[in-house]
């Protein structure tokens, strides 16, 4: 009767049973894995920290005059960048009421994010106010009267909200890197395309509203909002214009 062999086992085999070029190659894809992961890490577009934006946005802007608001904004900006949540996105925050001669109302919002992350980045109103309980009656895209450096149009967006409370309309734009997102998906998709080289953007929102009795008046106090952040950019001191719109 003949012996059996005994079974091999192959779980004895280990790297250093592969030939000499083949645990080279390995250990030089670990290497350039390694070395494109750290390349790749992404990184703020915007190096540093950006202008005091509360100094830079003056108290008069045009005929407006910044005066004690009537309503209370939660703060949600942070001091430490590993504080970032999507809570607390932001790096700096603005919120000041500004009154003309003839005693019109503007609520002025600003939050800038030195970095946007696809779960951490700047809060749209269009998702923020029904989180607060407001209802959406309208949602429009606008061209403000508002040109970047290279003398493109700024695309924003105005919008008609409704509460138990009041009834306001709002006009802001959203800049996120170099993009102005008019929708949700516009901002995802240019954050996902920065971190594919590699880069984090920054943010900025910047939003006018004013509290209105009828909802009629709307497209009339669109003009004017749209008139005030014009003029928002125009007073700013240009050591933050290129903050507020690029």
């Amino acid at each position: 009767m003949s012996a059996v062999p005994a079974p091999v086992s192959v779980a004895r085999a280990t790297w250093r049973d592969l030939p000499a070029r083949g645990a080279v190659a390995v250990m030089l894809a670990c290497l350039v894995a390694g070395l494109l992961a750290m390349l790749l890490r992404p990184v703020p577009v915007q190096a540093g920290t950006a202008p005091d934006l509360a100094t830079a946005v003056p108290l008069q802007i045009g005929a407006w005059k910044e005066q004690p608001s009537l309503y209370v904004s939660a703060d949600l900006s942070v001091t430490d960048a590993d504080e970032r949540s999507n809570n607390r996105p932001y790096d700096q925050t603005v919120t000041r009421t500004y009154v003309d001669p003839q005693g019109r109302h503007v609520m002025l919002a600003i939050a800038y994010a030195l970095e946007q992350e696809q779960e951490v980045k700047v809060h749209r109103p269009d998702v923020c106010y029904p989180a607060q309980g407001f209802q959406i009656l309208r949602l429009e895209p606008v061209r403000l009267p508002l040109a970047r450096p290279d003398g493109t149009p700024v695309d924003g967006v105005q919008m008609l909200v409704r509460s138990r409370q009041r009834l306001e309309a709002v006009v802001y734009w959203l800049r996120t890197g170099s993009v102005y997102s008019q929708r949700s998906w516009d901002a995802r998709l240019h954050i996902f395309e920065e971190g594919l080289k590699g880069r984090r953007p920054d943010g900025i929102l910047v939003r006018a509203s004013r509290v209105i009795d009828d909802p009629a008046l709307a497209d009339a106090t669109y003009a004017d909002l749209s008139g005030f952040l014009a003029a928002l950019y125009q007073a700013t001191a240009p050591v933050a214009v290129r903050t507020l719109i690029r």
